[in-house]
C-alpha cells in the first residue's frame, strides 16, 4: 500500500523543510510503528529516529507525532490531496 506521504515535500517561502528520511520515518510513526521498529526497518539506531522526529516536530512547529502528522495534513490545501513530486 503506498503512503499518502510518498514523494511529498513541504515547501515554505521555497526552501524543503523535510527531507525524503523524515517524511518515511513520520510515514512509518502513522503506520503504527514504534521508534525501535522504525529503526530496524530503517536499519538506523533509535538514535537516528529520534533526531529526525525532534527536527521534523522543530521544523513544523509542534510537539508529537500526532502533531506532525496534522500539521502535514493541513498543508495539503482544502481539498486535503496529498500533492507528490512525482
Amino acid at each position: 500500500m503506498k503512503s499518502q506521504f510518498s514523494g511529498m515535500k513541504i515547501i515554505r517561502e521555497g526552501i524543503p523543510i523535510l527531507t525524503p528520511m523524515k517524511l518515511r520515518v513520520l510515514e512509518l510513526v502513522e503506520k503504527g510503528m514504534k521508534r525501535q521498529e522504525i529503526a530496524d526497518y530503517l536499519s538506523v539506531s533509535i538514535f537516528t529516529v529520534d533526531t529526525h522526529l525532534k527536527n521534523a516536530y522543530r521544523k513544523l512547529g509542534v510537539n508529537n507525532a500526532m502533531g506532525a502528522i496534522r500539521k502535514l495534513m493541513e498543508d495539503q490545501g482544502p481539498s486535503g490531496a496529498i500533492n507528490s513530486l512525482c
